[in-house]
């Protein structure tokens, strides 16, 4: 999603409210939520799962253990990124 978009959407989730997902983060139970009827695409798809970890970092009533695991995927993401260009960037000062 470009920067831009995000700023769209941030503005019309504003101006629409509170969702189902916000309340139930409210009452602390979204992450069992997800647990138990979403997990297809918590594992799946990398929108779904930003969403549900900004809808869960706002709420108070929660400690976020979905939160941490969906950071330090996105960390293991950049690290093996990086790490694979530190691998080309070696094996082509080599040859």
């Amino acid at each position: 999603m470009l920067p831009e978009d995000r700023r769209k959407a941030g503005k019309w989730q504003q101006l629409e409210g509170l969702t189902f997902f916000d309340e139930l983060a409210a009452e602390g139970v979204l992450e069992d939520f997800l647990l138990e009827y979403f997990p297809d695409r918590l594992e799946q798809e990398a929108e779904f799962q930003e969403r549900m970890a900004t809808i869960l970092l706002r709420a108070e009533a929660t400690d976020a253990l979905l939160v941490h695991f969906y950071l330090l995927q996105q960390l293991s993401n950049a690290f093996r990124t990086f790490l694979q260009g530190v691998g080309e960037c070696s094996q082509k000062k080599i040859s």
